[in-house]
């Protein structure tokens, strides 16, 4: 190296050294902590747009607070009367008047166009609620009070003016009977008035029309009959287009009241000829007479004996009783009554002894308590005579007929709950007949039935309707007709199966052909012919079924023709001219 590069080096070195003090000052600045952040005191600025968004809210809370108390003053001010001089409505909706509007418009239920409110109307809608109906309004302004309705009818108290919802006006017009004289609301039958011109508060100022008579009433039922029903309407059919389609027409008859009816029927046992074969007392079966059953027995034939210790007992007092001078004698005492069968004790009025006997009362009193055990007035006799009880006492049949039933055994223990025999008379049987619950108009009480079986081939019963059962089988869902007849040589028995016929008595009722009439299920109506080819549906109610044709009780009337054949054609025709006129239902 020479002398001229040692000031180069020594700068590099200089500058290398410089370099390595750089970097250990970096180093030594890493390891020292970092300064203290310094806050400042006081109250710090606000963000930005909070004023903004504090206008805003307050803008909001002000719109809602004007809406709240808009909706309050819309709803309590109608009902209040604080807007009818501001707001007097103008308009209303004929239809429907509670609909009223101060300016022109459209009614919101049948979109009718809202008319003028008549002067009358308008007089009427500031007159006061006592001079038009019944039921008072009394509204009270001052603090604290609210609306209130008090009437005979409805009780009084403080309500809403919601209280009379759809559910009482339709109570009320259920059961309010309409009132001869005055003026009414027909929507709301308590509401009346002697007034001319009154309003209905409850439907919204509908005016109060004169109230019908009952003739009038009656009149508007049967004319409501004969409107055409729901879905259909007048249709009017050229003569050769209805020839075309064969359209034939019939008239309304009179004919009997139900003609012949045809039914099934069984035999069965009289209710009348059942009888049952009881003890009174407590006993043992010690002889069976009658052991099977099926077999006939008469009145007063045995049918087992029994020997029971309480009867037994009854007997032993009645002779100790006799034993010990039960029965003392009285002179002079003729035309007393005695006891029948007891020697001595006849007691005849009119004898020439002069002598009767009577009996003493503890004497009768055994006596009437054998009686009452089941023992006859003859076997009582018996025992007084012979002196000694009878060891079993016989039972007998109460009536003649056939055992149908046999509960005992020989040795049985037998109760008074429990019947020994049942014994059937069968002289007399019923016939039931099963007719369906929409054939039973056409029968009655008197009607001539006859009964014929296939077991009994040519041979009739004749007799009269003498019970029509007031209840429907469940099990087969028809009626029950009941008659009586005579089965003296037992051809009938219970049990057997044959065809009655029930026979309509005495009397006429309007029919038509069964093709007319037209049963939808919901309506049941015939179409009646008038002048010009028209052809005018109406409802009717039917009766029983007359052969071909079926009784009508109501909505026609006799001469009135009817479409007979093509009656469906005539239908579809009338249904697709309502569909088109828009008075079909919805």
């Amino acid at each position: 190296m020479t002398q001229e590069d040692e000031p180069g080096a020594l700068k590099r070195g200089a500058s290398r050294e410089e370099g390595g003090c750089e970097e250990g000052t970096v180093e030594e600045r890493s390891r020292e902590p970092a300064p203290e952040e310094h806050f400042h005191e006081g109250e710090e600025a606000p963000p930005r747009g909070v004023k903004g968004m504090a206008v805003v809210r307050w803008v909001l809370l002000a719109v809602m607070a004007l809406a709240a108390v808009a909706s309050v003053v819309s709803y309590v001010a109608p009902k209040l009367g604080w807007m009818e001089t501001a707001q007097a409505a103008q308009f209303y909706c004929p239809m429907h008047p509670q609909i009223t509007s101060d300016r022109p418009g459209e009614c919101p239920i049948c979109h009718m166009a809202l008319e003028p409110i008549p002067e009358g109307r308008k007089q009427g809608r500031g007159a006061t609620g006592a001079s038009t109906t019944s039921t008072t309004s009394t509204h009270a302004h001052g603090a604290g009070q609210g609306e209130t309705h008090g009437s005979g009818a409805h009780g009084s108290g403080a309500h809403g003016s919601d209280a009379h919802g759809s559910g009482a006006h339709a109570a009320a017009a259920a059961t309010v009977t309409p009132p001869e004289t005055g003026f009414w609301c027909p929507m709301h039958p308590e509401v009346r008035s002697e007034t001319p011109g009154a309003i209905c508060e409850k439907c919204g100022g509908m005016v109060l029309v004169p109230v019908p008579t009952r003739e009038e009433r009656e009149a508007a039922a049967r004319e409501a009959l004969r409107k055409p029903p729901q879905g259909t309407t007048e249709v009017t059919v050229a003569l050769d287009r209805a020839q075309a389609i064969g359209v034939r027409t019939a008239r309304v008859e009179k004919a009997g009241r139900g003609g012949t009816l045809r039914v099934t029927a069984a035999v069965e046992a009289p209710e009348q000829g059942r009888a049952e074969v009881n003890v009174r007392a407590e006993g043992f079966v010690e002889a069976i007479r009658v052991k099977q059953t099926g077999v006939r027995v008469k009145a007063g034939e045995l049918l087992a004996s029994v020997y029971s210790p309480e009867i037994f007992q009854a007997q032993q007092e009645l002779l100790a009783m006799k034993a010990f001078g039960g029965l003392p004698s009285m002179s002079g005492a003729a035309g007393v009554a005695g006891v029948a069968g007891v020697p001595g004790m006849s007691g005849k009025p009119g004898t020439g002894d002069g002598h009767a006997a009577a009996v003493s009362p503890p004497l009768a009193a055994a006596r009437k308590r054998l009686e009452l055990l089941g023992l006859g007035a003859a076997t009582v006799t018996r025992i007084l005579e012979k002196g000694e009880p009878v060891r079993a006492v016989g039972v007998s049949s109460p009536i003649s007929g056939y055992v149908v039933r046999k509960n005992v055994v020989l040795g049985s223990r037998v109760t008074p709950e429990a019947p020994l025999f049942e014994v059937v008379d069968l002289a007399q049987v019923y016939i039931i007949a099963s007719v369906h619950p929409s054939q039973l108009a056409g029968v009655r009480v008197g009607d001539r039935a006859t009964f014929t079986t296939p077991s009994l081939p040519g041979k009739r019963f004749e007799a009269r309707v003498d019970l029509v059962y007031p209840d429907v089988d469940l099990a087969t869902r028809s009626a029950r007709v009941r008659f009586q007849v005579e089965n003296a040589e037992l051809a009938l028995r219970p049990g057997q199966f044959g065809m009655a016929e029930l026979h309509a008595g005495e009397g006429e009722t309007l029919t038509v052909p069964r093709d007319a009439v037209v049963d939808t299920g919901r309506a049941v109506y015939v179409f009646v012919v008038k002048e010009g080819g028209r052809y005018v549906p109406r409802a009717v109610t039917l009766g029983p079924e007359v052969g071909e044709r079926v009784v009508v009780t109501e909505g026609v009337t006799e001469g009135e023709e009817v479409v007979a054949r093509a009656t469906f054609l005539i239908d579809a025709e009338s249904r697709l001219s309502a569909s088109l006129s828009g008075e079909a239902p919805r």
